[in-house]
């Protein structure tokens, strides 16, 4: 859910993070992603404005990371399809950033 509570996305968690669900998790864009498969998404909710056959190219890939307690090293826990939108106008406090980020 973003900050607005609308779905936005996707996730492959480990068992061991499902109690995460409903936190403030942290992402990190990694690349475009075209659009949801029918196993990760089998309905539509207009997210994007758009039908689901013309919505491509909509989604970044991203990365559900935790950070170690020095705050230095992100661990990736999650692999994600998040709408760019999401990013762009719903995500929680301090918003969007460009960070350079190093993954153990």
């Amino acid at each position: 859910m973003d900050s607005n509570g609308d779905w936005c996305g996707t996730i492959v968690l480990k068992e061991s993070f499902f109690s995460s669900v409903g936190d403030i998790l942290e992402f990190a864009a990694i690349s475009d992603a075209r659009d949801f498969s029918m196993e990760e998404l089998d309905t539509w909710n207009y997210y994007v404005p758009e039908d689901r056959e013309v919505s491509e190219w909509q989604l970044y890939y991203a990365l559900f990371i935790v950070w170690n307690r020095e705050h230095t090293v992100a661990e990736r826990v999650g692999l994600a399809k998040i709408y760019k939108r999401a990013y762009d106008v719903a995500s929680f406090d301090p918003g969007k950033a460009w960070r350079e980020i190093i993954l153990e």
